[in-house]
């Protein structure tokens, strides 16, 4: 009887040590591993505060509730500059600081402002297609339209109802600006 009671204690013991090593399998295959982009590199999460929420979420009321700072959580690519400069962040409208200027929201990236428009095409084609475009954005970083912008000069053109406008050019780059705005990012 001993012999039969060590065997059901080992197979006990055995049937514990199997579950345990596949409970620890599930654990390591649910954490995910680190993002990366198509050259394999790790893609940084970013937290910054950006003020005071005006929004108002899902069942809240208006005057209802007090406001509270807001964190964004935005992933993206930060390229590095070639001068070691500010990394200017590289995602999706959503993920932008917004202000509102003459009526106009932009997204705020580094000391300049952006239209939805522009922030969409800039977008990392791995993201996908923004909300109600047809195709996915041209990969085109902040940095390298601020370089675009800092190393080109501005040329003037009018806009579709003969507003004054600037075009920097870049090789296959074209980044066109109205009173330092970027309005849209052009791939040739």
């Amino acid at each position: 009887m001993t012999t039969t009671r060590h065997s059901a204690v080992n197979g006990l013991l055995a049937a514990l040590v199997g579950i345990a090593l596949l409970l620890a399998a599930i654990v390591v295959a649910a954490v995910p591993a680190a993002a990366g982009n198509r050259v394999g590199a790790s893609t940084p999460v970013v937290i910054k505060t950006v003020g005071v929420s005006t929004d108002i979420g899902a069942g809240q009321r208006l005057g209802k509730t007090v406001p509270q700072p807001g964190i964004v959580v935005a992933t993206g690519v930060a390229a590095e500059t070639a001068g070691g400069g500010e990394r200017l962040l590289w995602t999706s409208w959503q993920n932008y600081p917004k202000v509102t200027q003459g009526g106009r929201e932009y997204a705020q990236i580094g000391g300049r402002l952006y239209t939805q428009h522009a922030v969409d095409r800039m977008q990392p084609s791995g993201l996908g297609a923004p909300a109600g475009a047809t195709s996915a954005g041209r990969s085109i970083s902040p940095n390298f339209v601020e370089d675009v912008l800092g190393s080109s000069e501005g040329v003037p053109v009018k806009g579709p109802n003969g507003e004054p406008r600037l075009s920097y050019t870049n090789g296959s780059v074209q980044v066109i600006t109205e009173d330092g705005i970027v309005l849209t990012v052009i791939t040739r």
